[in-house]
């Protein structure tokens, strides 16, 4: 993540207000700036002003996913999440090489290839005319051109997100990094919580999960190559998270969970294995083992002989 997103990320937080904006009204204004937003977003991501032009105007800021509600099963929560194009996505399509991007450890963990968002064509999500894409870049779209438009739609769907889960008898989670690493709710987190909604969130970022981990339930996302960063969490008394293959064979995978096992016990940490919880909530020193999605056999056996 680089400057002109750093700037956007900064300025959204700063416009969240103090009472979450009417949905209707912020609808109507994107809607009247959307080729404007579209034009500003290009321009800052160092591309020509038309080169995002195809890109539609977004209809909301948060969404769902399996994984959330799997998470709401297990806990009586009601979880939205924001999805916005990962990586380098809208720098490549906008034809930027080497542009902004919105995970700005991507490169160092090998794990844009893999992501739900990636623009490697596979997956469920059809890329790039599928409207679950098109809807990250219209996300992206807007953080980049209108901030204070984003944070304005951003409040009013936090509001409604908060509304249906009190009229559910359930309470609100918020995760704003699904498909990015921008760190968003470390700056806006009191104010999302002055509208009824929790936060938690991961982050590949260790700096940013050591300095914001006791705030709010912030889970290090760690790879083979960020297991030293990864014990630095741990003894600092936070949690991390690792994504392991069950994909290629059963004894490769018990290897890892037993790999994970001794470093909970090193470091006198909890360890949970499967998707059925999500770290909703603030927890001390736990380890997670998530199933992979997607993800190649060199990164597991990278994960392997990581000195975990």
């Amino acid at each position: 993540m680089n400057k002109p997103i750093q700037t956007a990320v900064a300025l959204a937080a700063a416009s969240m207000p103090e009472t979450p904006a009417p949905r209707a009204a912020t609808m109507r204004a994107i809607e009247r700036q959307w080729h404007t937003i579209r034009g500003r977003a290009a321009r800052a991501l160092g591309a020509d002003s038309s080169a995002l032009d195809w890109i539609p105007r977004p209809a909301s800021i948060l969404g769902g996913s399996k994984k959330a509600r799997v998470a709401e099963g297990a806990s009586g929560a009601l979880v939205a999440i924001s999805y916005l194009a990962p990586g380098p996505m809208l720098s490549r399509l906008a034809g930027v090489i080497n542009g902004p991007t919105l995970c700005a450890a991507a490169e160092l963990n090998n794990c844009i290839e893999g992501c739900l968002g990636g623009d490697n064509g596979r997956g469920q999500l059809g890329f790039p005319t599928g409207t679950a894409r098109l809807s990250m870049l219209g996300r992206t779209v807007l953080l980049l051109g209108a901030p204070k438009l984003f944070a304005e739609l951003l409040s009013a769907d936090v509001a409604r997100h908060v509304r249906k889960a009190r009229s559910a008898g359930k309470r609100a989670f918020v995760r704003l990094d699904g498909t990015s690493d921008v760190g968003l709710a470390a700056l806006a987190l009191e104010r999302l919580e002055s509208y009824g909604a929790t936060s938690y969130d991961y982050s590949k970022i260790c700096g940013r999960v050591l300095n914001h981990g006791e705030r709010y339930a912030l889970t290090f996302s760690a790879t083979p190559r960020t297991i030293r960063a990864a014990r630095a969490v741990l003894e600092r008394g936070g949690s991390i998270a690792v994504v392991c293959s069950t994909k290629s064979n059963a004894a490769r995978y018990a290897e890892t969970v037993g790999a994970l096992r001794e470093l909970a016990r090193d470091t006198g940490s909890r360890f949970i294995e499967g998707d059925a919880s999500e770290p909703l909530e603030l927890e001390p020193r736990t380890i997670r083992c998530l199933t992979a999605k997607a993800g190649s056999n060199k990164a597991q056996r990278e994960l392997e002989s990581s000195g975990l």
